[in-house]
């Protein structure tokens, strides 16, 4: 008998036994062979499912998977938030002591290598669909073509976290393939292997058969596929390059050409409010390329919505959702977003020299008369706290106090966070419905009503501008470069947060006097280019889920997290402040190891085999 879904490395397939009993051969009831569903149709109800998993929620995991876990509260972006006792495993990544029985890691696993899994089924069906002439050439190729690019996808998306993972295909577990037993992460010299070569190949073969359109909003385009593979490129690139010239690494003039035939020939633009990129209303716009599609209230209990953020909401009923204040932005993410007065450009070499304030070391309920208030600046509903300068994409990345928290309320500051004392003042919004959406785009019903149908923009025209900044930088071709860069600062300030009355009308006033984003008149060298396209990067993409891997793909995650580290260890947060509430990170180092994540214990015992799969040095 045979199956069709399989979880990881773990061999679910049904078992071919020596017993000839016919009844053995039944298929057990609710699960559909793979000949059953070898049509048109059923090719594409497979292909469905494999798209489902790009959530990161597959009926196995949902925030263990997510990518806020691995690439925000990992980084310097994000703190785990919350309280100390919930989802310790976050906590275990944020010191970089995680373990390989971490459930969390495991979990990560399964949920990536059940898409690969899906995709393998997709394409073995799809073979056997266009053999038994119940689905067409073309038909079959479109399947195979976006299978093909999910399963480059998921494999990206462990091969990021883990670093040394095997590749699975679809030969793998069949009569004619390898055996499970036999596939892992170690060569037949016993070196781990490099799978960004079978990434590669996959991405390859579909941009040559996907469309450059699909009516379909979420299908694959080989426009999807050419960024993945540019993004493919960046992070292998960076890899590889540590220490050497990143122009001599593998797949460093493909990343160009697909970088500039997207930005010359797609058919994206940069929208013009930079928020639009975050709300529902802008779901599919014209600037993104790869977006993970959300819905809500249609049976799925919230799993079909974006359930991966669904704790990272202000903790407190006035608000989104009922749970639970995690990832809330650190203070180092939000100094990011500061400018010098004079010129509306970034601190690059100092900006966590000095700290942002707005609710550091203020009672949980100030007189809003005290001299922390400036009279002159009186608006209807709060008043602007300061005029220190910032780039106004911090307040459509963080929820801060006084400041319009979407059409929720002004944020209200400890109100809105389970323990300031450990978390810091701050909210995420990024991912947050608007209360006018509200059991209508969010889920009306269950423990945690907050999922929505709020789209996760994976791949963006401004995430393909700055990845051929970046390759401008190193050819030292500052003005393009500059030109690439300052574009996303135009875009910056279009739309700026508005404050709002009493009763939540916006008004024509900005929310805080200090906004102030301005272009780079010049580059005066490649050093401060590659510092001014990597600051862009950060502010332009803060709270996403990327900044970890950046930090690993520039070579430069040792330094800059131990640094972080060393700063926020000491540093006070929220109000009544504690001077050592960040001392879980005293003494926390991130070391070599550190570069990726454990395999899992659980998938080390699967195979017991040590001369397939080994496990990361250092654990």
């Amino acid at each position: 008998m045979k199956k069709i879904l399989y979880i990881g490395l773990v061999l679910l397939f049904g078992v071919v036994t020596s017993c000839k009993d016919s009844f053995l051969e039944k298929p057990p009831l609710g699960q559909v062979g793979e000949d059953q569903l070898a049509s048109a149709s059923g090719v594409d109800a497979l292909l469905i499912a494999a798209y489902s998993v790009l959530d990161g929620v597959n009926g196995i995991t949902t925030w263990d998977a997510a990518p806020y876990v691995y690439g925000s509260i990992a980084s310097d972006d994000a703190y785990k938030g919350t309280d100390e006792g919930d989802q310790i495993p976050q906590t275990n990544i944020e010191r970089y002591v995680g373990t390989p029985q971490e459930g969390y890691f495991n979990n990560k696993w399964r949920t990536e290598y059940d898409g690969i899994s899906r995709c393998n089924d997709v394409i073995r069906v799809a073979a056997k669909a266009l053999e038994a002439g119940t689905m067409s050439q073309s038909q079959h190729d479109q399947a195979v073509a976006e299978a093909r690019t999910l399963r480059a996808y998921y494999h990206f998306e462990v091969k990021i976290v883990f670093g040394n993972v095997p590749f699975i295909d679809e030969t793998v577990g069949t009569a004619d393939g390898l055996p499970f037993s036999a596939v892992g992460n170690l060569d037949e010299s016993g070196n781990y292997v490099d799978i960004w070569p079978n990434i590669e190949a996959d991405l390859q073969a579909a941009i040559g058969v996907l469309p450059n359109s699909n009516s379909q909003p979420g299908r694959f385009t080989a426009w999807t596929a050419k960024a993945l593979l540019a993004k493919v490129y960046m992070h292998w690139n960076g890899r590889a390059a540590a220490g050497i010239d990143p122009t001599t690494a593998p797949g460093y003039g493909g990343a160009k050409t697909l970088l500039d035939d997207i930005i010359n020939n797609g058919p994206f633009s940069l929208v013009d409010n930079y928020h639009d990129n975050f709300r529902i209303e802008g779901n599919n716009n014209a600037e993104s390329i790869l977006e993970i599609q959300a819905s809500v209230n249609d049976g799925s209990n919230g799993e079909n919505g974006n359930y991966r953020d669904v704790l990272n909401f202000p903790y407190g009923s006035t608000g989104p959702g009922t749970c639970c204040g995690f990832h809330q932005p650190s203070q180092n993410l939000v100094n990011a977003f500061l400018t010098d007065p004079a010129t509306g450009l970034p601190y690059l070499d100092d900006f966590n020299s000095r700290d942002f304030r707005w609710d550091m070391g203020i009672p949980v309920d100030p007189d809003w008369d005290t001299d922390l208030w400036n009279d002159d600046n009186f608006i209807p509903y709060g008043k602007n706290v300061s005029s220190e300068s910032i780039d106004p994409r911090l307040d459509w990345t963080v929820g801060r106090r006084g400041i319009p928290y979407l059409d929720w309320t002004l944020h209200p500051g400890d109100p809105f966070i389970r323990k300031q004392g450990y978390g810091g003042p701050y909210s995420p919004i990024k991912q947050v419905y608007y209360k006018s959406e509200k059991g209508s785009l969010s889920t009306a019903s269950g423990w945690a009503q907050g999922a929505s149908a709020n789209n996760v923009r994976e791949i963006r025209l401004a995430h393909v501008m700055l990845w051929r900044a970046e390759i401008a930088v190193e050819e030292n071709d500052l003005g393009t470069a500059l030109s690439l860069v300052n574009q996303i600062r135009d875009r910056a300030d279009n739309v700026v947060v508005m404050a709002r009355l009493a009763d939540g009308t916006e008004t024509t006033v900005p929310a805080c006097v200090g906004y102030n984003v301005q272009q780079y008149a010049g580059f005066p060298s490649q050093d401060y280019a590659r510092q001014a396209v990597r600051h862009e990067t950060r502010v332009e993409f803060g709270m996403e889920g990327n900044r970890f891997f950046d930090l690993l793909r520039w070579g430069v995650a040792p330094q800059v997290l131990n640094d972080y580290v060393a700063v926020e260890s000491t540093r006070p947060q929220g109000s009544n402040v504690n001077p050592n509430v960040r001392s879980y990170l005293v003494g926390v180092t991130f070391a070599e190891k550190n570069l990726r994540w454990p395999i899992p214990q659980d998938q080390l015992d699967i195979i017991n085999n040590t001369d397939v799969l080994k496990q990361n040095p250092g654990y």
